[in-house]
């Protein structure tokens, strides 16, 4: 699979963990015209997450910092929803949403935990 493919099967395994895990979610998303994997409002920080492969560019980190959104690089095991993976990295990246739109799965649990 090229670069493309992947970026193209992890916006469609955000968009499904939106569907499964009930959560706001748009995939792809862009940014001050850099283009992200996808935008998730609740987590991460006050502004939200982004999500970017790992080879994403310099000017992709500067442009979600500039913005004020907590980034994830993500490899290539998130191009397929995993709901134990996907609820885990939400967990770690912390909810920030409203407390009644909490999903009932959310720990918050660290990967360090």
């Amino acid at each position: 699979m090229n670069d493309d493919d992947i970026e193209s099967h992890t916006a469609a395994a955000w968009r499904e963990a939106a569907d499964q895990l009930g959560i706001r979610v748009t995939a792809p998303y862009e940014v001050a015209s850099v283009s992200y994997t996808a935008f998730l409002p609740d987590f991460g920080g006050e502004r939200g997450a982004v999500v970017a492969g790992l080879s994403s560019s310099a000017g992709a980190v500067a442009a979600a910092e500039v913005a004020g959104l907590y980034l994830s690089r993500v490899s290539d095991d998130y191009a397929v929803f995993d709901a134990d993976l996907f609820k885990a990295t939400l967990d770690d990246w912390g909810w920030f949403g409203p407390p009644e739109r909490r999903p009932a799965w959310y720990t918050g649990r660290a990967w360090t935990a």
